[in-house]
């Protein structure tokens, strides 16, 4: 089994709660970058994700408050959410952006 794989089981082990909302946090890093998501189990039984940290060299580049839409459990949530995360780090490296003076603010 991968290490993915591995996170997601953990990050998602005992989330059957009966209908209850479930809050979540995953945590992760990619070199320099840090991101950290919050997903919930809705009472309605859909997950979200809830919100979005992306750090780089310690410093947030920025918070997001959740993204659209519902997942059908936890997995595919935390999958959603690295995979948002992934895609923007790739975009800030291919665009040297957090080496550009001022974007990363002291």
């Amino acid at each position: 089994m991968n290490w993915l794989m591995q996170q997601l089981e953990r990050s998602a082990g005992n989330l059957e709660s009966g209908g209850v909302m479930y809050k979540g946090i995953y945590q992760a890093s990619n070199g320099d970058y840090e991101y950290q998501l919050s997903y919930s189990r809705q009472v309605g039984g859909g997950w979200e994700v809830d919100g979005v940290h992306l750090l780089w060299n310690g410093r947030l580049l920025f918070p997001k408050s959740s993204l659209p839409g519902q997942c059908v459990d936890a997995q595919a949530a935390i999958t959603r959410g690295i995979g948002w995360c992934e895609t923007v780090i790739d975009r800030l490296r291919s665009e040297d952006l957090t080496r550009e003076s001022g974007f990363c603010a002291a």
